[in-house]
């Protein structure tokens, strides 16, 4: 699967999600990946799936509520950013 920009949860009041699961499931996108942006997002890569995507904020300024969760994959290729939904300021990747 290629994709251009992604918004997962990206209106107000609205529940967003995207699964890329199995073996041999390949998520490719060089574009950025927004989850959480303004409505609630969740983004779930699992079951031996590849994700190479662009930088992936998680949560923003005025969003309800992002959630990431990577179980049991293959292999996972961007850069994350969590940021607080209060005033957008980054957090801490634990």
């Amino acid at each position: 699967l290629s994709t251009g920009a992604v918004r997962v949860g990206n209106a107000p009041g609205f529940l967003g999600k995207l699964t890329i699961a199995g073996s041999g499931t390949v998520w490719d996108s060089t574009s950025p990946v927004l989850v959480g942006s303004l409505g609630q997002g969740e983004l779930s890569l699992q079951g031996g799936a590849i994700a190479t995507v662009g930088d992936t904020t998680v949560g923003d300024i005025g969003g309800e509520r992002g959630t990431l969760l990577i179980e049991g994959v293959s292999g996972v290729h961007s850069s994350f950013v969590l940021k607080s939904p209060i005033d957008g300021t980054a957090l801490p990747i634990l």
